[in-house]
């Protein structure tokens, strides 16, 4: 299990590792699709939070781990400063960033 150093408020590290865990809440869905718009929206809609990590986000069939699949393309962009790409898996245009008032 990765483990991250947790930091304070204040930007400070205190130290202790952070465990990585993954919350599932259960949908229900007319299709695929519509599942993954519903959970790209609710990452995009939580990107305040400091500690979600929108580009893990997956879609499965309940009770099926197995057919877990990537919501966002989460491939790095260009610049170098650790941003990755918040399209959704798969698009076909170059990979790019979002303005945050878009949602």
């Amino acid at each position: 299990m990765s483990q991250e150093t947790a930091v304070a408020e204040d930007g400070s590290t205190t130290g202790r590792p952070r465990q990585r865990y993954v919350v599932h809440l259960t949908i229900t869905s007319t299709d695929l699709p519509a599942a993954e718009l519903l959970a790209r929206t609710l990452a995009r809609s939580l990107r305040f939070l400091p500690d979600l990590v929108p580009g893990e986000t997956t879609v499965a069939l309940a009770g099926d781990p197995s057919t877990r699949r990537p919501v966002f393309c989460d491939r790095p962009l260009d610049g170098g400063d650790g941003d990755r790409c918040p399209l959704r898996a798969g698009h076909i245009n170059n990979c790019q960033r979002i303005d945050p008032e878009d949602g």
